[in-house]
């Protein structure tokens, strides 16, 4: 990652999320806050979802049908990981790979969990800009930035107040294929040896 940018298929996910909110599958899923992570431009094939309104230039066209697809896609998956998360409680929550990931924002559960945000810098960067004035419902958010070809995992954790002591819940959502075996091999280690009795790992 060369730009201070989220990646357009975390750009994705979040418009996909702020498509959906209020439309599908309501009383299970909403997202009030995916829509607030977007930039201006980020928000054009959204608000064309959400109207039922099909553009009829060719680009913005493909944007339509791009973010209502992953609207489609997006809430079951969202939908078994915040039940997941509300099945297992602990006191510390760590999403790896957490680009706009907005849980922290979001869910009321995680009232009384510390939350550590794990991602490239340059995506945090980004990331720090778009939440900029929102409050977050987490005790606490962390942000630990982490470039997986350089640096450890475990280390950045320990320096970040993870205590290996407390049970974790690990969130890692739509990243596994994007890693070489040897890359998840690392990250699942570094995630068991800061394990404590009781923590959860919920891959997608």
């Amino acid at each position: 990652m060369e730009t201070d940018r989220a990646s357009r298929t975390a750009v994705m996910v979040r418009q996909g999320r702020a498509a959906a909110h209020g439309r599908l599958a309501e009383g299970r899923f909403a997202d009030p806050v995916a829509l607030e992570l977007l930039r201006a431009d980020e928000r054009v094939a959204v608000r064309h979802v959400r109207d039922g309104a099909p553009p009829k230039g060719w680009g913005e066209r493909v944007a339509y049908e791009t973010v209502g697809a992953t609207a489609e896609v997006m809430v079951p998956r969202t939908v078994a990981i915040d039940d997941a998360v509300r099945a297992r409680p602990a006191p510390q929550l760590v999403i790896v790979g957490a680009v706009l990931d907005d849980r922290a924002w979001r869910l009321p559960e995680p009232a009384d969990v510390e939350v550590f945000e794990v991602d490239h810098p340059a995506s945090q960067r980004d990331e720090r800009g778009r939440v900029a004035g929102l409050e977050p419902l987490a005790r606490s958010v962390r942000f630990v930035p982490v470039d997986f070809t350089r640096e450890r995992l475990d280390t950045a954790l320990a320096s970040a107040g993870h205590r290996p002591e407390t049970a974790t819940t690990w969130i890692r959502e739509g990243v596994v294929p994007y890693l070489s075996r040897a890359d998840v091999t690392a990250t699942v280690e570094a995630i068991v040896g800061r394990s404590a009795p009781g923590s959860c790992l919920v891959v997608n």
